[in-house]
């Protein structure tokens, strides 16, 4: 809980514009087209400035601000990178545990496709946003 006065900060992934997320998603469904979505619809409006700022709003937060954040990650070894997502996005564990070792192989090798085939000498974009707010 939140005392009034407090303020609050919330970031999440923006993907409405390309990413981390839609690579790793693109990769996933090169080898499981079927795999149904990672998220909820009321989920993923959480990933858009919008949505973002009133979920905040209905919570009862005030003065809310939403920040787009641009950041470039350099992947070396996108494979690794990519066998390694469940050690730090815990919404992936689930459904990597679900996967057959040898599906997550391939998807890695998707994702490292991927990767390259979008080269930029900046890295690969990782739009996010950072949302704020303060308790009533």
């Amino acid at each position: 809980m939140l005392r009034p006065g407090g303020r609050v900060g919330i970031a999440s992934w923006d993907r409405t514009r390309t990413g981390l997320p839609q690579l790793i998603g693109a990769a996933l469904a090169r080898v499981v087209p079927d795999l149904p979505a990672p998220c909820s619809a009321a989920v993923a409006r959480l990933y858009e400035a919008a949505g973002l700022g009133q979920a905040l709003q209905a919570a009862g937060f005030i003065d809310v601000a939403v920040h787009p954040v641009a950041h470039h990650a350099k992947l070396p070894d996108p494979e690794s990178f990519f066998r390694g997502l469940p050690n730090w996005t815990p919404p992936l564990r689930p459904l990597f545990a679900s996967l057959p070792a040898e599906v997550i192989d391939r998807a890695a090798a998707a994702f490292g496709d991927i990767v390259r085939e979008h080269p930029t000498g900046e890295g690969m974009a990782e739009p996010a946003l950072i949302a704020v707010g303060a308790r009533a």
